[in-house]
């Protein structure tokens, strides 16, 4: 499997956690791979997500950049721990607002 794949596979993570959020929200879910645009709406809902639009605007290029298959520059390795690290940042911010208001949509 080459970079690409690893990279791909964070933004979507990072996607996923953020709609998570909107979902736990009662948010329609938005039909975007646009994480900037993800981390805007959660905002809407809880401030404490401005603290993840740098990440937002490191990952989003990914959003095109590498899922469509005539693209042919793998990724550098640096690239992809940079992903991993942001998407797993994102990841763990969801769950901690998710965690921490069980109960409240």
């Amino acid at each position: 499997m080459g970079t690409i794949h690893f990279v791909i596979l964070q933004f979507t993570i990072a996607e996923k956690a953020l709609k998570a959020f909107l979902a736990f929200k009662i948010h329609p879910i938005e039909k975007t791979h646009d994480i900037e645009f993800l981390v805007e709406l959660c905002i809407e809902y809880d401030t404490g997500f401005n603290q993840l639009i740098e990440d937002a605007e490191k990952l989003n290029p990914y959003s095109i950049l590498y899922r469509y298959p005539n693209f042919v520059i793998e990724p550098e390795v640096s690239q992809v721990q940079e992903a991993i690290i942001t998407s797993e940042k994102i990841l763990n911010f969801v769950e901690r607002k998710i965690k921490s208001n069980p109960t409240q949509s």
